[in-house]
């Protein structure tokens, strides 16, 4: 649980170091982005993960040592562990987008594995907005996670329809893959990395050419 709470610190702390670089010397908005994130105003502040926990306790580092018989409740099957909440994640990451330059209004929606955000937005770079949204819920969610964005507002209310699904529901996974496709038709910023495309999603295609590429340099420099 510890070390969830540290990661998730970290990644808060990380978007807002961004979001201030990006609005230093830019309206009175900016001093009061920079006053919210700042430690010494955030006096009965809770994290995301453990609204309980003070925000200043998970700046320590965590560690935990078990043995399989203290990691069990007594009379237990199941060890107690961490666990994300969806919406306590949508919470933040609409909370932390909203302060982006020239975004207005976000709506999150957290599934299993996915990120939905759609919000409105006034900027004159749609790309660069969009990866910068994007990379603002991929700080938050675990690795796994896919996201998807849209500067459509109207995709607002269409994910806010989904709020009370469950990954139990019926044909959930058709709507959410229609959803999805719909939102691509909005930039989506850039890729996440060599292997994965502008979603997370592995890209089988970037990671074969990376592969060649690299069995090529490990040949052109002698490397068997």
């Amino acid at each position: 649980m510890k070390k969830l709470l540290l990661a998730m610190a970290v990644s808060i702390v990380l978007v807002a170091t961004g979001c201030q670089a990006m609005m230093e010397n830019s309206s009175p908005i900016a001093q009061d982005n920079q006053e919210l994130f700042s430690s010494k105003n955030r006096s009965g502040d809770t994290t995301v993960i453990n609204p309980d926990r003070n925000y200043h306790d998970v700046q320590r580092f965590g560690y935990v040592r078990h043995q399989r018989e203290t990691a069990l409740p007594r009379g237990g099957v199941n060890p107690h562990v961490a666990v994300y909440d969806p919406e306590l994640l949508a919470d933040a990451i609409s909370k932390l987008a909203v302060l982006i330059p020239d975004v207005n209004e976000v709506a999150t929606l957290v599934t299993a594995s996915e990120v939905l955000i759609a919000y409105d937005t006034t900027t004159t770079d749609r790309f660069q907005t969009a990866d910068q949204v994007k990379r603002t819920a991929i700080s938050c969610v675990p690795r796994y996670f896919h996201v998807y964005v849209s500067d459509n507002p109207e995709m607002m209310d269409t994910i806010g329809r989904y709020r009370s699904l469950t990954t139990r529901s019926e044909n959930v996974n058709e709507v959410l893959e229609q959803t999805i496709h719909e939102m691509l038709q909005s930039p989506q910023g850039r890729r996440v990395d060599a292997s994965e495309n502008e979603n997370g999603e592995y890209d089988i295609n970037m990671n074969s050419y990376m592969d060649k590429k690299n069995h090529n340099d490990q040949i052109r420099h002698g490397i068997n």
